[in-house]
């Protein structure tokens, strides 16, 4: 993908976002999903108890031509540019306890189950360690076919969700995992995004610190287990 082509891809997705059915045109379309999907969120049962946090934001254009460039095949028609850039939108739903994310997970397929919303795909999990993908499919409840693993040792769990009144339009990635995780993953993206550290010292102990956060997760899961016993 040429120079120019990104930059045509850039101006029709300014005008593509900026167009959009509400009253409120101070807002682009992005934003107006992004304040769609989180708000539904005030709406899960006990949530002060299950979410520790969100998080949101827009992708910057500058992030998303910067992306373009690093992966040029990735768009190959502008009918299509919705389908295959999928994090313009991103909300982050962080956890203190593994067990909270089955919680997460329910509300998310409620709001689908409702008609609330669309899941393009299938809830995708990232994890390296068997026992998390046990715990991940037998007490979240994402298919076993689903759970992946990364090279960098990364976890979360992902979902592509769109508004059903809103079809043609971008995705949200709802990210969900424990805080832990959040921890471990803005340090990796400090050293790796948006190009991977070539330093093998960071990288050995990024991986190191992963089986640490791993560890502490399980140690926090049998910490609730036994609270919620009393």
């Amino acid at each position: 993908m040429g120079i120019d082509n990104i930059d045509n891809i850039m101006s029709w997705y300014r005008e593509a976002t900026q167009k959009n059915i509400y009253v409120d045109n101070t807002k682009t379309l992005c934003d107006i999903i992004h304040d769609q999907i989180r708000s539904h969120f005030d709406e899960l049962p006990e949530k002060k108890d299950i979410v520790y946090d969100i998080r949101g934001r827009i992708k910057e254009e500058a992030s998303l031509k910067e992306k373009l460039k690093r992966k040029p095949k990735t768009i190959k028609t502008k009918e299509k540019f919705f389908s295959q850039i999928t994090d313009l939108i991103g909300i982050r739903i962080l956890v203190l306890y593994p067990q909270h994310l089955k919680d997460v997970h329910n509300f998310i397929l409620e709001n689908k189950d409702k008609g609330n919303w669309i899941l393009p795909e299938e809830p995708i999990a990232y994890t390296w360690d068997s026992d998390v993908k046990t715990f991940l499919h037998d007490k979240v409840g994402i298919s076993k076919k689903k759970i992946k693993p990364k090279s960098s040792l990364y976890s979360s769990i992902h979902y592509l969700v769109k508004p059903n009144e809103i079809k043609t339009t971008p995705c949200c990635e709802i990210q969900v995992r424990t805080l832990l995780e959040e921890t471990w993953g803005e340090i990796d993206h400090s050293f790796n995004y948006p190009k991977e550290h070539e330093n093998k010292y960071i990288k050995n102990n990024l991986k190191a610190l992963a089986k640490i956060i791993s560890a502490g997760n399980k140690l926090v899961e049998g910490i609730y287990d036994c609270t919620a016993e009393k």
